[in-house]
């Protein structure tokens, strides 16, 4: 070519990234092991249109779309044409940041002919970022607490955003350091209702923010959908105009093919991951203790209360009416730092409509004596409600002495399981059983996450507080402890208060016992998928409520086989005949 055809090419690459990407861009193809044309998909044009045309872009994708390679294209060609300009990318390690995004994108810039392109690093060149010689920067990101450690980036492009560790903070320095006019670009599969991805993507569907959203679906890739059928119970329909594919969605049928079916196979038909890597759903994907179909009613009857009181942090939707019980529970934290908070948590008891309501909420980081005189005050308040405090930690220690000596009744007892509260509350002891409510043990906590979501899902409890949804959509199931928790940088107090006073209170009522009244046998693991927890939550309830809580196949094991304090905590027999629990596989006591 001649320097002036040259030139002409180079413009034309400049305004038109298609034809800059099909006759000049290379990709490394694993299967063939070598680099390949780049060869562009109906719906990576499409990703690329809406890129040029917004700075704020959500692509909603599945596993193998091509979205992370026609966006490293796309950052490429920035870097390539756009004098001086800074990009960031970001995942949610640094090793994924490069390994995923920063080589890719090097690696397109690499195989360019030089002698139209000529971009070459200068020797500012590391492994985490590349200066080129038109002052273009490219630089990887870790996306963490500490954001872009000064980098003001032109272009930010954040890979599987819904997989961040700490997504709020990131996106927060993140806007803070966005140069004026910058872009910002998410992608990733769907993992439940989080609160950084699908936050935003719930936010640009309903217009509270300014992304755009690019939704791409399997069924529309030409590589997957060559025997594409629609199925609706026993029929199925072959269709592959895809103005037809929504009416077919909207009458109930699902897409598949053999791509799909087989994939489906590799994750092992788990409907989760089927519904997170295939499906781009967000319901489905994300392993909350909670069901997404649960949250998203919860959410709906979330509201603002009616004010707010103390530090305007004790919120109230009702006030207190004659002749109602109430539920007041506490989680107490140490009340400085940036670690967990106290809370409170106040339910009505309308037993007419056999329903739970809350009525205000408390969250803060206050001082232990100031949550002691909340309690006396608000349980006084709400017609002398029965107050429930967690004394596991200890914390809650001070909060309960604090209403023993201002001789308030309607406190919560049960059986300490650890011989410091033992010492810390033997002055306050009635018999064997102490003020407070203990946790320390892995089967009780399940049992009160258990109750948490039964009572959500089947409506016995309602629910107003925006900041205790916030908890419950963060709440999920934790592979590496194999246990429900809260994300990282998430909190749990307020859904850990609320599920504490859900148990007491169902126990309290159920069994009827007003004196003494036993905690059931309680699994010690959550069920994780739908129909195995239905089975699990009715096994469940039917030995709650049997002669002796056993179930048919149960293998009895002696008194003497067992260890001492599994039920009367090394006493031979503290209670008279007639006041034996119904249950003999009781952990512990919960006292009114």
């Amino acid at each position: 070519m001649t320097k002036h055809e040259l030139m002409m090419e180079y413009a034309k690459c400049a305004i038109d990234i298609e034809y800059f990407a099909r006759k000049y861009c290379k990709v490394w193809d694993k299967k063939k092991q070598q680099y390949i044309n780049f060869e562009l998909l109906p719906q990576q044009v499409q990703v690329l249109e809406k890129y040029k045309e917004s700075n704020r872009v959500l692509v909603a994708k599945y596993r193998q779309g091509g979205i992370t390679t026609v966006t490293c294209l796309y950052l490429a060609h920035s870097l390539i044409f756009r004098k001086d300009i800074k990009v960031g990318v970001a995942a949610n390690k640094l090793k994924l940041a490069k390994e995923s995004i920063f080589y890719q994108i090097a690696s397109i810039i690499n195989n360019l002919p030089k002698e139209i392109f000529n971009r070459i690093p200068t020797e500012s060149d590391t492994k985490e970022i590349k200066i080129y010689n038109n002052g273009a920067t490219l630089q990887a990101f870790a996306a963490s607490a500490d954001g872009l450690r000064g980098f003001t980036p032109d272009i930010l492009f954040i890979d599987e955003a819904a997989f961040l560790e700490e997504g709020e903070e990131f996106m927060s320095s993140a806007s803070g350091t966005m140069s004026a006019g910058g872009q910002i670009i998410l992608n990733s599969t769907p993992r439940g209702l989080d609160p950084t991805y699908y936050a935003r993507y719930e936010g640009a569907r309903t217009g509270r923010n300014n992304f755009k959203v690019v939704e791409i679906n399997w069924y529309e890739d030409p590589r997957y959908n060559e025997d594409l059928i629609w199925v609706r119970g026993d029929e199925f329909i072959e269709e592959k105009e895809a103005i037809k594919y929504n009416e077919l969605k909207a009458k109930g049928y699902k897409p598949s093919s053999s791509w799909f079916r087989d994939m489906c196979q590799t994750f092992n038909n788990d409907p989760r991951k089927i519904a997170q890597e295939l499906e781009n759903k967000f319901l489905g994907s994300g392993g909350n203790l909670v069901d997404e179909e649960t949250i998203m009613r919860v959410e709906k009857a979330c509201k603002q209360p009616i004010r707010t009181e103390y530090d305007n942090n004790f919120w109230v939707w009702e006030d207190p009416i004659v002749g109602y019980d109430y539920y007041l529970s506490c989680d107490v934290a140490k009340g400085s730092g940036d670690g967990d908070y106290s809370t409170i948590q106040i339910f009505k008891n309308d037993a007419v409509n056999m329903l739970l309501i809350q009525v205000a909420e408390y969250q803060s980081r206050v001082p232990l004596e100031v949550m002691g005189e909340l309690c006396l005050d608000y349980g006084k308040k709400y017609n002398n409600a029965y107050v429930i405090v967690d004394v596991s930690g200890g914390w809650g220690i001070s909060v309960v002495r604090y209403l023993i000596n201002n001789k308030y009744k309607k406190i919560h007892y049960d059986r300490p399981r650890q011989n410091d509260l033992k010492i810390q509350l033997k002055s306050f002891a009635r018999g064997e059983l102490q003020p407070g409510f203990t946790m320390k043990n892995g089967a009780i906590r399940d049992y009160v996450l258990r109750e948490f979501e039964r009572r959500l899902r089947e409506g016995e409890a309602l629910v107003y507080s925006i900041r205790l949804l916030s908890e419950i959509k963060t709440f999920v199931f934790n592979d590496n402890t194999n246990r429900y928790d809260h994300m990282r940088s998430a909190h749990d107090d307020l859904l850990i208060a609320t599920g504490m006073l859900f148990a007491v209170y169902m126990h309290s009522k159920t069994i009827g016992n007003e004196l003494n009244i036993y905690l059931n046998y309680a699994k010690s693991a959550i069920v994780r998928k739908g129909d195995e927890f239905m089975e699990a939550n009715r096994d469940f309830q039917e030995k709650m409520i049997s002669r002796d809580g056993q179930d048919k196949n149960y293998e009895r094991i002696s008194d003497a086989a067992r260890p001492k304090d599994w039920y009367t905590n090394g006493q031979a027999n503290p209670f008279p005949e007639h006041e034996k629990p119904r249950t003999n596989n009781n952990p512990f006591i919960f006292v009114r």
